[in-house]
């Protein structure tokens, strides 16, 4: 009988769990004697990426939960087709784009291998270091590749529901006084805030570890082998060595006699994890702020709509208290007060009608979150943050 491998939640988070643990025995040296530092980007990549896979493995689920509840309490207005055909037709789309972010990040990933780790001849490795073990680490990285994309690619699609419910002429309708606090769609929020926090875990590293090498390009560097005008052939480990071209024009700095192991791998690297960098981002826009703009801009409409009708009911309060102040008996002038103060609740609930699927606490943390990843780069260029890194590895 055969058995089908699933590489869905826990099997993919154990995948990576395993990567992570063969990576710190085959880099067991270098993590331990910090001699290579760049040994700990790779093993602190594939612990972020055991983490994401463990989070994000039940994200269908939850996408599909979110869609159900939002049917049953009838916020989804003008939908022709059934919603279990609808939520089946966005579930293909998602699980297509997720198909094409397999095959596509690991293309990816081959390609900047080929333009950055350009293997030469060596004979000076030593057993069981990371040159030795080449081949393995590629194998694994391309399964991680194939995982990451895959997640990312269903993160799109989930992302465009807003896009796929305009084809449609669907419209939201918000529920004045839901105790959720966001009119019934605070489970949106709280889907692709979930997303958004995924997302957030590669954006952190790349921004670390383009921020370190670059706070340590400024101190001073051991003594390296003559080089070439041309490059410097620099041993990574066991039996595969780089090529590491140094004095280039845009080297910020990095050369000479300054070519640690770390800086060499930085060098490498610096660019494609700006770009890794920059890709995230563009991932996050569509996985967080497209479909928050959608539903922004319809909860807005009937937000709109809610205040021109608590206009009216303003102007009704209004009179009623003009009458009030003229009717003759308590038992009369009671009922009409009760009658204010229904008013004044229906007012108060129209004008509170929320704009957004979450709460202002889950945008500050969101824009936080984001702006601490993208200013660490540029904070690790300050005297004294860069002098504390740099002590580190002295």
């Amino acid at each position: 009988m055969k058995v089908a491998i699933s590489f869905s939640g826990r099997n993919s988070a154990a995948f990576a769990a395993f990567g992570m643990l063969l990576m710190v025995i085959i880099r067991w040296n270098q993590l331990v004697g910090l001699e290579d530092i760049s040994a700990w980007a790779e093993i602190s990549g594939w612990g972020l990426l055991a983490v994401g896979l463990y989070l994000g493995g039940d994200m269908e689920t939850r996408f599909r939960a979110m869609m159900e509840r939002l049917f049953r309490r009838e916020v989804v207005c003008g939908l022709e087709e059934s919603p279990s055909m609808f939520l089946s037709s966005m579930e293909d789309f998602a699980r297509k784009l997720g198909r094409i972010g397999a095959i596509t990040f690991p293309i990816v990933l081959w390609l900047t291998y080929l333009t950055v780790a350009r293997p030469v001849p060596g004979t000076t490795g030593v057993a069981g270091s990371f040159g030795e073990f080449f081949g393995i680490k590629v194998a694994l990285e391309t399964t991680g590749a194939f995982l990451v994309g895959r997640h990312a690619g269903q993160m799109v699609g989930y992302g465009l529901v807003g896009y796929r419910f305009e084809r449609r002429r669907v419209r939201l309708r918000v529920i004045p006084g839901y105790p959720d606090g966001a009119g019934g769609l605070r489970i949106v929020g709280d889907f692709f805030f979930f997303q958004a926090g995924l997302v957030m875990l590669p954006l952190g590293f790349f921004a670390f570890w383009l921020a370190m090498p670059v706070a340590l390009s400024g101190r001073p560097q051991p003594e390296v082998p003559p080089a070439n005008s041309s490059g410097l052939i620099s041993q990574i480990s066991g039996s595969i060595t780089f090529t590491a071209p140094v004095k280039a024009p845009d080297d910020g700095g990095i050369s000479g006699n300054g070519n640690s192991a770390l800086l060499n791998w930085f060098h490498r690297w610096r660019n494609y994890f700006a770009l890794f960098l920059l890709v995230m981002l563009a991932i996050e826009v569509v996985a967080f702020v497209v479909p928050m703009g959608f539903f922004h801009k319809e909860m807005s409409r009937n937000a709109d709509q809610a205040a021109a009708e608590a206009d009216f009911v303003g102007r009704e309060i209004s009179a009623l208290e003009l009458k009030i102040a003229k009717v003759p008996t308590n038992s009369e002038r009671q009922e009409m007060e009760g009658k204010r103060e229904q008013l004044i609740t229906v007012f108060e609930t129209l004008e509170a009608l929320p704009r957004w699927p979450v709460d202002s606490g889950i945008r500050r943390r969101f824009t936080l979150g984001n702006g601490i990843i993208l200013v660490v780069p540029l904070l690790s260029k300050i005297p004294v943050i860069e002098s504390a890194i740099g002590g580190i590895f002295k």
